[in-house]
């Protein structure tokens, strides 16, 4: 399988691997979905994920787009 045949990502488990792998997919330009086995877990998860954004943003390591 090619990179430019990749349209959209699934991570199956927020944990600190899942999340961080969402988050790396995001950050390459992909549509994520993220699942986890509970509603908390995945909660978690987007938390983890949205702090670690805002933090790059606010460091100019990203930008809002």
């Amino acid at each position: 399988m090619k990179a430019d045949n990749i349209k959209k990502v699934t991570v199956i488990g927020a944990g600190d691997m899942g999340h961080g792998i969402a988050e790396t997919a995001l950050l390459a330009g992909f549509p994520v979905h993220l699942v986890d086995t509970t509603e908390e877990n995945l909660q978690r998860g987007i938390v983890h994920i949205e702090k670690s954004l805002l933090r790059m943003l606010s460091q100019n390591k990203i930008s809002e787009e």
